[in-house]
């Protein structure tokens, strides 16, 4: 997978398209349900635009929030980027709601954060801190997880826990 950084750029309704994706090595491609979770406007580095829709995969989707001062966000990069390789079929960002100064995220704060942990997932910046109505507010890291279909099933703030991820999304 790619490395993408991304920046949050709005928050509006529902897709009710199905999406298609590559699954696996194999380059099958999987229909996935229609997304009823959070419609969000992303652009990457390169300055494109992706919607979370697009960076779910056929068992759901987990994001990460933090901020690059933060040093439970800071130990939890490496885990998230192992769960990312070994479960293939979940997708993974990260969102970067700070940079080191608690400056809103730039796409700059957003390359350091992938060179510093060497990550190929996708990693995403929100200056509007919008991610963060996502989760609540109770201080970083938060991490969320959606099924394929866009439901919600987990909602939590401290280190990344990969075994609570796995059940609430009922993969193992």
């Amino acid at each position: 997978m790619p490395v993408v950084s991304l920046l949050l750029v709005g928050c509006v309704g529902t897709s009710t398209t199905p999406a298609s994706t590559p699954t696996g090595e194999s380059g099958v491609s999987t229909t996935l349900p229609a997304w009823s979770g959070p419609e969000l406007a992303l652009q990457d580095c390169a300055g494109e635009l992706r919607d979370l829709a697009s960076l779910r995969a056929p068992d759901g989707l987990v994001m990460a929030i933090g901020a690059s001062w933060c040093g439970p966000c800071q130990d939890d990069a490496p885990a998230i980027e192992v769960f990312s390789r070994l479960y293939d079929t979940i997708g993974v960002v990260q969102v970067l709601v700070q940079d080191e100064d608690a400056h809103p995220a730039t796409r700059l704060a957003c390359e350091q954060w992938v060179d510093t942990f060497q990550l190929t997932h996708p990693v995403v910046v929100d200056p509007a801190f919008l991610t963060t109505d996502l989760a609540g507010d109770e201080g970083f890291p938060v991490h969320v997880a959606w099924l394929a279909d866009g439901t919600q099933v987990f909602d939590v703030t401290g280190p990344f826990d990969a075994d609570a991820v796995l059940g609430a999304l009922g993969a193992r």
